[in-house]
């Protein structure tokens, strides 16, 4: 496996893209009535600030399968902000052409996500990089470290 951790969380496309997607978001449902801004705007907000945080508490994770965990709460968090935005549209608050647009956008970063997961499982052996090392400060729980601390 690569490494991953080399350029920070920054570097992870998957966090990217749906940091993005968050900030579209936040963006749309300021142009929300009064009433909606106190309802769907909250749970607009909440699932994609859920959604790009799971993606980056799993990144920080040593163990594969809790990454991969971490990404499929990412996954749902994203699905409910989806019927969010069915609620928008079927509710008038954006346009069919609005909802086609964050539709799409969506749908590329769940297709990201799809692929990290995967790209994840493929890799379920993991080995000691750097972030490792930091994290661990070099030596294993239970085991003598060689520089007389313990």
């Amino acid at each position: 496996m690569s490494n991953e951790f080399s350029g920070g969380i920054e570097s992870l496309e998957v966090w990217k893209v749906a940091r993005a997607f968050r900030n579209h978001i936040s963006d749309l449902v300021n142009s929300f009535n009064e009433e909606e801004k106190y309802l769907l705007r909250f749970q607009l907000l909440k699932s994609t600030r859920a959604a790009s945080s799971a993606i980056a508490e799993g990144y920080g994770r040593y163990q594969i399968n809790e990454r991969v965990h971490y990404c499929r709460i990412a996954r749902g968090h994203l699905v409910e902000a989806l019927d969010s935005l069915y609620i928008a549209v079927d509710e008038k608050y954006i346009s069919d052409h609005t909802f086609n647009l964050y539709k799409k956008e969506y749908d590329h970063l769940i297709k990201l996500l799809n692929g990290y997961i995967g790209y994840l499982k493929k890799n379920e052996d993991p080995v000691m990089d750097d972030m490792d090392m930091i994290m661990e400060d070099g030596a294993r729980y239970g085991e003598e470290r060689d520089d007389g601390v313990e």
